[in-house]
């Protein structure tokens, strides 16, 4: 090829690679940009705030931090997003027509971090030899440094000082109690305090996806916790600080001194982690065991403030309604959110002092105005698990009706009165008692006294007992009985190859696996791609005639790739990006999807409405790019500060976790033949071993804590899938327990959509050490789990010798293929 044939090809290439991005641009990208540089602000909250923010217009500002210029959208691994852009934090501000003065400092702590990286790669390596098949040292978060550096290095004077401090983690591996992680560095803390003394307009932002243990700068006047915020978390914290925005949003895990985590220890046995606490979990604990938090569940500050006062108090046998009036006593537009807890009075036993029952947000409200909100629970769902009994009983006594904006500031608004005790639902037991019995705080509370209150008497009649009929029947299709054994099997696993990932889908790189391709006369078949901070694909390919091949590095490595590239150490060749001859192929495709804010800041909004628009967007981008299924939202506990995989999760608490999961599921599903999937199916609140790790926990703790959310999304969104875990519960696997995927999901929850698996292979183990036996495609399938994704040669090996074995029948794969034909049709006609 001569080179002017060789450059109008490439000019061609160019002008289409031009054209195709203007209109993707403007069609998706820019709407979705905007909707969220509107809207995020709403995931944000004020820790500390003065009146010295918002200011009136830009000005010079000394700006340094972790995360200042090396902004964190989002955490690493498979809910990742490779977003077109993101706006970091030094950008959004210089956007906005800020001045930094403090350009030479955040230079220089680029190079000391890269400077620090051999103890990192040691701590990647050590882990890696203990891993089988696995890739850790792609999502090991890199812990901040300590670092020397002087930031008066400026003729130019700052007007304010900003501190952003990021902290990040991953998929695969949880967090760590050190310096530069969980904790501050010697370093943060000196210049965080110094800038807070000696600056009158200081703010100290957090960019980080988990709680950080802020006790040595809790006497910082203005901490704004940002969070990652996906495509504009630069932009929304110059917004607030300009006052275009004001932040309304709450804490939705507990923030705490490292130290007063009485179960912190409980955590990330490598073998069996034993849930001690059992259902003091997050603030159940701290309110219970009268621990006083730094920040407590359900707080946050804004540039306003609310005075709510009680309606009215009424009940429609056990739905209890309660209106309040809201009233911005503050200085500036704003929203708040109304939350209403539960107490049990001291006639019952070993409860938690309150419970979330429900909240509500606001919209906008001016100075001086005010509005009535109604807000609605029913009591049945403070009943407590009695494991001896196998139900949900209310204990007689009263539950104390407390209306505020967090945990700790409440007042009661009345209360109910049961005179006996009243059972509201028969179960069964489905795990087996651990070898210990869960926590009971030693504390009495002493509660208040109660005459002077409004009150409801409840009695039996007032609610429906229910007792549940565990006979389930599946349906099965008369078209796939003509199917041969093969043809079933094929059903019931992903589509695999023998060749590279690539090869998974046939029209764009980056799903994360398909159904099958194998049947003949099955034309349809469903493309999945993770979450859940968006979808997670492929930003560039190419094609050629030999197909589709990734052109950009995979987005799974996150922020840790410039770092591990410069220490070759270990094999990246696969993501290397550099001198990519475009000429080689006949199209260049662009996939843009949108980075929004991690599970933690969404839930933080406490904003239903909200979360359904964010639902609905993801949504028009799977239409947009062809995915049937998204693989979130996940939506396990915030059990512990330590889970690196807290930022993908919502809450500590279940009804918060449960609500935010079906709003997004609503908005994803209101686009035709797309479909979410709730994961992971349950109990996974550790990495570490996650393949193998064994979550030892007693009937009640599963029951109202780690199941209820789960239950609270399915009922209330129906989605079209859910995922089950890694992890075992009590020596079982969940993708393989009959009594979890039928007992509960199918008679107990009613549940009819598809169950899945996480991405795993029949026999194979995480560690070498493990104790705990690994997943088999055989007895997930006995289990009532209708598809193990991804599928490989392992896994039909594995079926079609038990199938010869006489340890699976034709029966079990009809049922399971079953549902896997019927989900194929609902999400591709």
């Amino acid at each position: 090829m001569n080179v002017l044939s060789y450059l109008v090809k490439f000019l061609t290439s160019v002008l289409f690679i031009c054209l195709f991005y203007s209109l993707n641009y403007s069609r998706i990208e820019k709407n979705h940009v905007n909707l969220m540089r509107e809207t995020a602000s709403e995931c944000t909250l004020f820790l500390n705030k003065n009146n010295e923010f918002p200011i009136q217009k830009p000005c010079n500002v000394l700006l340094i931090g972790s995360g200042a210029r090396n902004t964190v959208k989002g955490g690493m691994g498979s809910g990742d997003v490779d977003s077109h852009f993101f706006t970091t934090c030094e950008e959004g501000l210089e956007k906005s027509g800020f001045r930094i003065t403090t350009k030479q400092w955040l230079s220089e702590y680029i190079k000391i971090k890269e400077n620090n990286l051999e103890e990192h790669m040691d701590y990647i390596k050590n882990m890696n030899e203990k891993y089988i098949g696995s890739r850790p040292f792609e999502m090991v978060s890199f812990p901040e440094v300590e670092y020397k550096l002087s930031f008066d290095q400026s003729d130019i004077l700052p007007d304010i000082a900003i501190y952003v401090l990021s902290r990040n983690s991953g998929e695969g591996m949880d967090r760590r109690p050190i310096k530069g992680d969980v904790f501050l560095t010697d370093t943060e803390i000196k210049d965080i305090l110094y800038l807070n003394k000696n600056y009158k307009k200081f703010m100290l932002v957090l960019n980080v996806g988990g709680v950080v243990d802020l006790s040595p700068v809790v006497s910082v006047s203005n901490i704004l916790l940002l969070s990652q915020l996906g495509v504009v978390t630069g932009d929304i914290l110059s917004d607030i600080i300009l006052g275009k925005t004001n932040p309304s949003g709450k804490l939705a895990t507990t923030w705490a001194a490292y130290k007063d985590y009485k179960f912190i220890n409980e955590f990330g046995k490598f073998d069996n982690t034993s849930y001690v606490e059992g259902v003091y979990v997050g603030y159940r604990y701290f309110d219970s065991a009268r621990v006083k938090p730094l920040y407590p569940f359900g707080f946050g500050k804004s540039y306003t403030s609310f005075d709510i006062k009680k309606i009215s108090l009424n009940n429609n046998r056990d739905e209890i309604s309660i209106k309040v009036k809201l009233k911005n006593i503050g200085k500036f537009p704003g929203k708040e959110v109304v939350q209403v807890y539960i107490s049990p009075s001291q006639e019952n036993k070993d409860k938690p002092y309150q419970s979330l029952v429900c909240f509500k947000k606001s919209d906008i409200i001016k100075p001086n105005n005010e509005i009535e909100m109604i807000l609605n629970f029913k009591l049945r769902d403070m009943a407590r698990y009695s494991i001896n009994g196998a139900y949900y009983i209310l204990d007689k006594g009263n539950y104390i009706i407390r209306v505020g904006n967090s945990s700790n500031n409440t007042k009661i608004y009345g209360y109910i009165r049961l005179e006996d005790d009243i059972i509201i639902e028969q179960l069964t037991n489905i795990v087996d008692a651990p070898d210990f019995k869960d926590y009971v705080p030693e504390k009495k509370i002493e509660y208040e006294k109660l005459s002077d209150y409004e009150n409801i008497l409840l009695t039996k009649d007032d609610f429906d007992f229910n007792e549940v009929d565990y006979t389930y029947t599946y349906k099965v299709y008369n078209k796939l009985k003509k199917l041969s054994d093969t043809e079933l099997v094929h059903l019931c696993l992903g589509d695999y190859s023998d060749k590279e990932r690539d090869l998974f889908n046939d029209r764009r790189l980056g799903m994360a696996g398909t159904t099958t391709k194998k049947i003949e006369g099955l034309k349809y078949y469903i493309n999945m791609a993770d979450g859940p901070a968006g979808l997670r694909l492929t930003r560039i390919y190419g094609i050629n005639s030999e197909g589709i091949h990734r052109l950009s590095r995979d987005i799974i490595i996150g922020n840790n790739y410039l770092y591990l590239a410069k220490k070759k150490k270990i094999n990246l060749v696969k993501n290397k990006t550099d001198s990519i001859d475009y000429s080689k192929y006949s199209k260049i495709g662009y996939q843009y999807p949108t980075a929004i804010p991690i599970a933690t800041a969404l839930a933080q909004s406490f904003n239903i409405e909200y979360i359904e628009r964010i639902g609905r967007m993801v949504g028009k981008e799977m239409k947009y790019y062809n995915v049937h299924l998204w693989l979130a939202p996940a939506m396990n506990i915030h059990r512990n500060i330590l889970c690196g995989r807290n930022f993908e999760y919502f809450s500590e608490d279940p009804l918060v976790s449960g609500k935010i999961a079906a709003a997004l599921v609503r908005g994803v599903q209101r686009y035709k033949n797309r479909g979410a999937t709730v994961k992971h199916f349950a109990g996974n609140n550790q990495e570490f071993n996650r393949l193998n790790s064994n979550s030892i926990m007693s009937e009640r703790a599963l029951r109202e804590i780690y199941l209820k959310g789960f239950k609270i999304a399915l009922q209330e969104s129906n989605p079209k899938a859910l995922m089950t875990s890694y992890n075992l519960i009590n020596g079982i696997h969940p993708s393989e327990n009959e009594l979890f995927l039928i007992d509960v999901l199918r008679s107990e929850w009613k549940y009819d959509g598809l169950i899945m698996t996480d991405w795993s292979h029949t026999g194979r183990m995480h560690f070498l050490a493990s104790k705990n036996p690994p997943q088999y495609a055989f007895e997930i399938i006995k289990g009532g789990n209708n598809l193990m994704m991804p599928g490989d040669t392992s896994d039909y090996n594995e079926l079609t010798q038990k199938l010869n074995d006489k340890l699976l029948t034709r029966d079990d794969l009809l049922r399971c293929a079953s549902k896997v034909y019927e989900t194929i049709l609902l999400l591709n006609k």
